[in-house]
């Protein structure tokens, strides 16, 4: 009887653990998701700042938001202003720009990798304590 006592606690606690991976494994497919936005992002950026000196247009759409635009013309088609994060903006070519955002890509992409391998890891401990729970309640059921 003081057996079986322990082993309920035991499959609790794995319970417990498994619902524990689940979390985590979800928090970290948010945290992909929202990297592989980002790097959406930053992919339409670089192809429009290569096109951007090519175009005739010299008119724009400006998003300001809530799907609100309004038409503005381009006047500069060499140089835009980059967010550096902190509210820092600064005046930069489009070759600096398409620099800044590849190295941006680079460090997401590595973000998104080492994000893929703490989920693979916590889905591999995910499946043994599944599996381990699975075996200590058949066992359980056997011995009622």
């Amino acid at each position: 009887m003081m057996m079986q006592e322990n082993e309920q606690r035991k499959l609790q606690s794995l319970l417990l653990q498994i619902r524990s991976y689940q979390d985590a494994l979800q928090e970290i497919e948010r945290q992909i998701a929202v990297t592989e936005r980002a790097l959406m992002e930053i992919i339409a950026t670089i192809s429009a700042l290569t096109e951007l000196p090519k175009t005739k247009q010299s008119e724009s759409f400006i998003p300001v938001g809530g799907g609100i635009y309004v038409k503005s013309e381009i006047k500069d088609k060499k140089n835009v202003i980059v967010s550096i994060g902190g509210g820092v903006c600064l005046e930069k070519t489009t070759t600096e720009a398409k620099a800044y955002l590849e190295k941006r890509k680079k460090e997401l992409e590595a973000t998104d990798e080492k994000l893929r391998e703490q989920a693979q890891k916590i889905s591999a401990e995910l499946e043994s304590a599944n599996k381990a729970a699975e075996d200590l309640y058949i066992k359980l059921q056997g011995e009622k």
